[in-house]
């Protein structure tokens, strides 16, 4: 695992230079929107002057910035956070201090109530739909980081849990009409999902990484990986029914809904290496993601109680929306899979009887044992 965070943190290191912006510093967050510029306009102007600049002065860093806490790679960013920070309040800061704590439970808080793996890779393989769950993916900031992958229990879900609650099933027209609406619901999902991302890395700074303000995008963004990973290794541990043969095929499914799709067989395979290995990564990468989001969203500063918790809401808006969706869509599918299984043993008897007349007595006698009702076994 700690290989991992080292990875995605080496990743962040070298895309600095690239991502590295000087249009910071230039909105804020509302509740101390006002004291932040004054501060800057009247105390700090030749730091966020020298920001501006985009230009990074090595002796300036040697003989000051450097023994403040500033590191070569935040030499632009550090000077004008540092000073707006050395003129605002201590009341100021101790409200920083606790919306940063809040902050750093939320991927936490997220990931409780994320979709899990099993259940958008079960969007994504079994209910032929990877379109749809990239989106949802993408649009549900977090993911249920604490169980590791088992096909088994992707399987498992789609047996009915409780036989008298069923997903309402509309008809064809009503059907089409739904998936418009998810699609539009998860399409806004994401567009929240991106903007608040976006505002809360421009309008707030990272200690660790003053510059990096892309770094709350990157981790709402990271799940989709997770996902897709968790999709392949179901993949290579069931074997489904593929009813495209060509890229046409494959986009027309994307926007077939899944009352409307044939009949599923899903059938477990054997395990091979490639699967342990995605399975491995994935129980791997989950936690590291955790920790990630907690170290970025603990770091942020000028950013008040107040306005995290808007930044939460949002969040957590996406996601339930994107989970309402998920939730639905496997109704539906634990609905379609259950035409395709429900009593298979019973269809198969059945073709055997036709064929062998000998069996009939045999068969009726097994069917009683298992609780079949007589009237059934009277008309086979």
């Amino acid at each position: 695992m700690t290989s991992k965070i080292a990875f995605l943190f080496t990743l962040v290191s070298l895309l600095s230079p690239v991502l590295a912006a000087t249009n910071q510093f230039q909105h804020w967050y509302p509740e101390y929107r006002h004291i932040f510029q004054r501060i800057l306009r009247q105390n700090c102007s030749d730091e966020y002057a020298f920001y501006l600049a985009g230009r990074k002065n090595f002796t300036r860093f040697e003989y000051y910035d450097r023994w403040i806490g500033a590191v070569n790679t935040s030499q632009l960013a550090f000077p004008p956070a540092s000073c707006v920070l050395d003129h605002t309040s201590e009341w100021m800061k101790f409200n920083m201090a606790a919306a940063a704590v809040l902050l750093g439970l939320t991927p936490s808080i997220l990931g409780a109530l994320g979709p899990s793996v099993e259940e958008m890779s079960s969007l994504f393989i079994i209910a032929r739909r990877p379109l749809l769950g990239i989106c949802l993916a993408a649009g549900a900031p977090s993911l249920y980081p604490f169980r590791t992958f088992d096909y088994k229990e992707a399987i498992a879900r789609l047996q009915d849990r409780n036989p008298h609650v069923r997903p309402r099933l509309f008809t064809r027209s009503y059907q089409y009409l739904v998936m418009i609406v998810e699609f539009i619901f998860a399409i806004g999902a994401i567009a929240n999902n991106v903007t608040n991302s976006y505002q809360l890395g421009m309008q707030t700074s990272c200690v660790f990484a003053p510059q990096l303000w892309f770094l709350p995008i990157l981790w709402a963004f990271l799940s989709i990986l997770t996902h897709l990973f968790s999709a392949l290794a179901l993949r290579t541990r069931v074997n489904c029914e593929r009813p495209y043969k060509t890229f046409i095929d494959w986009l027309r499914i994307q926007f077939t809904p899944i009352a409307e799709q044939k009949p599923l067989r899903v059938e477990p395979c054997e395990e091979t290496r490639f699967s342990l290995v995605v399975a491995w990564w994935v129980s791997c990468y989950n936690p590291g993601l955790l920790i990630f989001g907690t170290i970025t969203f603990s770091s942020l500063i000028f950013i008040t109680v107040r306005d995290a918790l808007a930044v939460i809401a949002r969040y957590l808006t996406s996601l339930l929306v994107c989970r309402a969706i998920l939730m639905y869509e496997l109704g539906v599918l634990r609905a379609k899979y259950r035409e395709e299984y429900e009593r298979p043993e019973s269809d198969q008897e059945l073709q055997a009887l036709r064929t062998k007349p000998d069996e009939r007595l045999t068969l009726a006698q097994t069917w009683s044992e298992h609780g079949a009702d007589a009237q059934e076994v009277r008309d086979f």
